[in-house]
């Protein structure tokens, strides 16, 4: 069932309780892998004829082995021993062709799950990554689907395999001697009360593995991306010690699923031994007594062989299997995390909008919080104009924006685009009008072209060199070692801080927005860098409508429209003369800016 903050906002949806086995794996088959399904009929096909080919190799074995004690001649002997050679390879060509078509099938099934994975991730709203670290997604969409593959290929069809070998050995041993059947497996309750307890803890420590991999792969991901941070304040012992203590633990979960995997191979060791001693203590009287031959003892002793190794086997593949099932377990919580769904007609108006933007009593809170990030906001925005939003830290500037977009949903009153609303609107037609320029800008490694398009092929030429006209960067880029088709390294290292702030100007741009949502920081920049910024804004500003959060006092006096927002609430609006003139609350948060850039600066 699916939770709902109260305001609307849907959130993950799990099992109330964990999934069987089956269940996992009839929902893999019917999801991922029916495509193959003619290989893996295949494969299953193949598995009886490899079984009958190993029933037979004892069977001739104990023939030849008669026959060589009543004397018989060379050529019988030599053709029984051709026919067990005969029966070896055919049952090796077999299973090697049914491993392989087995093998394909999960690779194949899992690389289509994979897929499917990072599209749902892909296609999550913020408040889904504000509670999933980027680390357990990473380890969810890389180790946990890389323990599928072969595990679950050759564990659920290899588990079908020793099944049906199984029963093939028992029903010829009994078919041969049910009395010296019964003796070999008397001691089977006990084996299969073993296993099934070994299966259960392996499948928790398994589990409690996938768990640990993704908390420590988390840190890893977290500490790697922030290491100049971590040195720059001093913190490398503490965060050796904190790796250190999720690596141990991490160990230690692996130590215990290991302790527990070597005893039940020793244990089905130890048993393989005692059921062969039975057959040879009882089968032993039963020869002397003329009751069978010496070859069909010699027979039973390798069909108990055969019939024990699919037993541990089964075992151990029950034990890899666990992993699968607690990988499956994790995957299908993160596919059933579904993303809020377009309501309503989900509109996809055919005329490009024109900008104009109305909020009608929006309330809207973040999932997981009481306080209201906007409380009753009306405002109205016309095409082409400039609004400004500035207040302090935490008042709700850049929530207007987010749910502008649709990066969270769950408000109540009217947010509206040319009088759609916006819930009503598909989300990529909605994203593909009103472009958002984050405060954190990102670069990808690779070219700076594909930073620009975004990998866009439909942008021509012309479309690109425009966008960098109108920020200012065709200078820029033309200095830099492959122009636009040239390596920005990774994460924009190679560009400086000002020259990333118009690349991601000119991504937006590209796309002719008909609003631009710009969360403005420039204040970690040079003057020089500013003054380019600057003058690329003010070009912005003359082509679109645009919703700026505005840190900059030079930003400020070029909105046609400043809001002030404290606590979720516009307290004040109007034009940068207007409000300074009111002497209120933006007037003060004026004074407070002033103030610190005239502070003298450290000495250095």
């Amino acid at each position: 069932m699916t939770a709902t903050h109260r305001t609307g906002t849907p959130t993950q949806t799990t099992a109330p309780k964990a999934a069987s086995e089956w269940s996992l794996l009839r929902r893999f088959y019917d999801g991922w892998v029916r495509p193959w399904r003619a290989a893996l009929l295949l494969s299953l096909v193949l598995v009886p004829l490899v079984a009958i080919c190993g029933v037979l190799q004892p069977k001739l074995l104990g023939q030849a082995i008669d026959r060589a004690l009543t004397h018989a001649d060379g050529l019988e002997l030599g053709g029984l021993a051709l026919a067990v050679l005969a029966v070896v390879v055919l049952e090796y060509l077999l299973g090697a062709l049914q491993v392989y078509l087995a093998t394909r099938v999960g690779y194949d099934g899992v690389a289509a799950l994979r897929r499917d994975v990072f599209k749902n991730v892909l296609g999550q709203r913020s408040a889904f990554f504000d509670r999933h670290p980027t680390g357990q997604l990473l380890s969810r969409t890389t180790s946990d689907l890389e323990a599928l593959g072969e595990s679950l290929s050759l564990g659920a069809v290899g588990i079908v395999t020793d099944l049906v070998r199984l029963v093939a050995v028992v029903g010829t041993m009994l078919w041969l001697s049910p009395r010296l059947t019964l003796v070999a497996f008397a001691v089977l309750p006990l084996v299969l009360w073993i296993v099934d307890r070994f299966r259960r803890r392996l499948r928790e420590l398994s589990t409690a593995i996938r768990q640990r991999m993704g908390e420590l792969n988390g840190f890893l991901q977290e500490h790697l991306g922030g290491v100049e941070l971590v040195q720059q304040n001093g913190a490398e012992r503490r965060t050796r010690a904190d790796f250190d203590r999720l690596s141990g633990a991490t160990l230690e979960t692996f130590r215990r699923w290991n302790l527990y995997d070597a005893l039940l191979y020793a244990t089905m060791d130890g048993v393989t031994g005692i059921c062969i001693g039975l057959v040879v203590g009882y089968g032993g009287g039963l020869v002397a007594t003329l009751v069978i031959t010496p070859g069909l003892l010699i027979a039973f002793v390798e069909y108990t062989q055969r019939a024990l190794v699919p037993i541990r086997e089964l075992s151990g593949k029950y034990a890899t299997l666990q992993q699968s099932f607690s990988a499956l377990e994790r995957i299908f919580g993160l596919l059933d995390t579904i993303a809020v769904p377009d309501t309503g007609a989900a509109l996809r108006p055919n005329e490009r909008p024109s900008g104009r933007i109305a909020f009608r009593d929006v309330r809207f809170t973040y999932p997981g919080t009481e306080r209201l990030a906007a409380d009753g906001v009306t405002l109205d925005i016309a095409p082409g104009q400039v609004v400004a939003i500035v207040g302090s830290t935490g008042a709700g500037k850049t929530t207007l924006g987010r749910l502008l977009t649709r990066t969270y949903d769950g408000y109540t009153g009217s947010i509206t685009l040319d009088g759609h609303e916006v819930r009503d609107l598909d989300a990529a037609w909605l994203r593909a009008h009103v472009v958002s320029v984050p405060q954190d800008v990102y670069l990808f490694r690779g070219s700076l072209r594909f930073n620009v398009t975004m990998g866009d092929e439909t942008l021509s030429e012309s479309a690109i060199e425009s966008a960098l006209d109108l920020v200012g960067l065709r200078e820029a880029v033309a200095a830099l070692p492959g122009g636009l088709d040239g390596d920005v390294g990774e994460r924009g290292s190679r560009l400086s801080v000002g020259q990333a702030q118009l690349v991601a100007l000119a991504r937006a741009m590209c796309r002719r927005p008909a609003v631009l949502l710009l969360d403005e920081a420039t204040a970690s920049v040079d003057g020089a860098t500013d003054a380019l910024i600057q003058q690329a804004l003010q070009r912005i500003f003359a082509a679109t409508t645009v919703l700026v959060v505005a840190h900059r006092l030079s930003t400020i006096r070029r909105a046609n429209l400043i809001v002030v927002v404290e606590a979720g609430r516009i307290v004040e609006r109007g034009t940068h003369e207007e409000l300074l003139a009111g002497g209120g609350r933006y007037a003060a948060l004026l004074e407070a800016q002033e103030a610190s850039l005239m502070a003298p600066s450290a000495p250095e």
